[in-house]
Parts: C-alpha cells; sequence; structure tokens
C-alpha cells in the first residue's frame, strides 16, 4: 500500500511538472508584459516586441523547457542575444526573468 502511495504521489509529481512545461506551441501567440511591452511569438520562429512607440524583433527558439533565446536583428545582421528564463508557467502566464528585470507575461488572446 505504502509502493502504491508512492508510486501515485511520484506519477502526480511528474505530471504536473510537464504540464507546466514551456513548449513553442504554448509560446506562439501575443504576450503583454506587466512592464507594458507587448512580445508576438511567430510559428515561423520570428518574434517581435512593441513597448510604447518603439519595436524591435529578430529569431527566437527554446533551450530546454525554462528558457527562450531572443536573437535580435537589425538591418538582416544579428545585433544580439538575450535568454529570457522562465521561472513559473502557470496555464497561460508566464513569469521570466530578462537581463534587466522579472516580469509577467500573459498571453492574449487570437483576434
Amino acid at each position: 500500500m505504502k509502493a502504491l502511495l508512492a508510486a501515485m504521489c511520484v506519477m502526480f509529481a511528474a505530471s504536473s511538472e510537464v504540464s507546466n512545461a514551456l513548449t513553442s506551441q504554448l509560446l506562439v501567440g501575443r504576450w503583454r508584459s506587466d512592464l507594458g511591452s507587448t512580445y508576438y511569438f511567430h510559428a515561423n520562429g520570428t518574434w517581435d516586441r512593441d513597448y510604447a512607440d518603439f519595436s524591435d524583433g529578430g529569431r527566437w527558439r527554446l533551450r530546454g523547457q525554462r528558457q527562450i533565446e531572443l536573437t535580435y536583428i537589425i538591418d538582416n545582421k544579428v545585433s544580439r542575444r538575450e535568454i529570457v528564463a522562465v521561472d513559473r508557467v502557470v496555464h497561460e502566464t508566464l513569469y521570466v526573468r530578462t537581463g534587466e528585470a522579472r516580469e509577467v507575461w500573459l498571453k492574449q488572446p487570437s483576434s
């Protein structure tokens, strides 16, 4: 009985972790940061960001289930790379850390 209970606990913990994993399918779409930026992640691996009257973008890729690598491209040249660390995934909310700050990204409905 104890072995069965232990096995069920391990299965529940493993399934919770998998459901909270960041996937490409989840990331694709429009995300609003609590700091005012709007990120657009496209299925073709490109991304854009709007903030006030400023915009930038480039290419994105997942590094494991907890990091997003953003490559900034200006005039068809790579200008820099940034790693966004994903601390938690709760449904369609990402708790992230960038080089500049901690942010909460909320996925926006498709329009």
